[in-house]
């Protein structure tokens, strides 16, 4: 069994569970969720997300949780150190993988394993569960249909020339936040359309943003701007829907825009994304962001 702990906001959430599936799948083995963190309110409100979708794998028992945590080492290299010094035999073991820079998560993972695993990190990573795409695309399908206003909007979102614009702010203003990751400049964002507009006509920008006041005020465009203000943000699923069948994307260095733009529903969407996600040296994207998009 795979057990995967899910956590953070809805872009993380879908990390987790993508490498989690993958590694089941490889493993021939069942997956189930450790969804403990998202019942217990927080400062930045997450909440678990992936039941609005088409999920196979359910919530693990609370004994199901306790049966791997009571034999759990922090770090594979610890399980290995008591097995060989002290010949302790552990079970099930204990992955981890804190930062997307690091590639410290088992070799087991592209290959599957035997064992029973306890999953914990964000796993930001394509290569983990890129050959399960098809898979993924079916699991984080709507579980319920979207209502009118939606509707009408993806239907206006397909019958356009439409560009998806994510602009990240609340969260991403926080002080902790800004010493961690760059927030793009509107000289990004200008870049990007113009880019698009030099290879595509009759072009529609609609606007998806947690602040979206802020970018009435600060995005200017000749093309036509749609502000996707409606959904609440218990209803951010029904904003990366949208953005999914728009048929290019200027993503934020976020993870919720770039599920938007992985799970793009067009043959050949233009995906444009920042250069540099992050202010720490040490930290890059190049496993995070696929080849084929570019960067700006």
């Amino acid at each position: 069994m795979i057990i995967a702990k899910i956590y953070g906001g809805l872009g993380n959430q879908m990390f987790q569970y993508a490498a989690a599936y993958a590694l089941a799948k490889r493993s021939n083995t069942s997956l189930k969720l450790d969804i403990r963190a998202l019942e217990q309110p927080d400062d930045h409100n997450r909440i678990y997300c992936l039941k609005h979708f088409t999920i196979s794998a359910p919530i693990a028992t609370e004994e199901e949780i306790q049966n791997f945590l009571q034999t759990k080492t922090r770090f594979l290299k610890e399980a290995k150190y008591l097995q060989n010094k002290l010949g302790i035999s552990w079970k099930k073991t204990y992955w981890h993988q804190q930062y997307i820079y690091q590639e410290q998560f088992d070799p087991c993972f592209l290959k599957g394993t035997k064992k029973d695993v306890y999953l914990e990190g964000y796993w930001q990573n394509e290569a983990l569960f890129q050959e399960f795409k098809n898979d993924l695309s079916k699991e984080f399908s709507l579980r319920l249909p979207s209502d009118r206003q939606n509707q009408d909007w993806l239907h206006k979102i397909k019958a356009t020339n439409s560009v998806a614009v994510h602009i990240r702010r609340g969260d991403a203003l926080r002080a902790t936040a800004l010493t961690l990751y760059k927030l793009p400049e509107i000289t990004y964002y200008q870049s990007a359309i113009q880019y698009l507009s030099q290879n595509n006509k009759h072009l529609e920008l609609f606007i998806f943003s947690d602040d979206i006041p802020w970018c009435r005020e600060n995005i200017e465009s000749e093309l036509p701007l749609h502000y996707m203000d409606f959904n609440e943000d218990a209803q951010n699923f029904e904003d990366m829907h949208l953005m999914q069948n728009c048929r290019h994307i200027i993503t934020a260095n976020s993870t919720f825009s770039w599920w938007g733009a992985w799970l793009n529903t067009n043959p050949n969407p233009t995906i444009i994304t920042p250069a540099a996600w992050f202010n720490i040296s040490k930290w890059n994207n190049s496993k995070l962001v696929p080849q084929n998009w570019i960067k700006l």
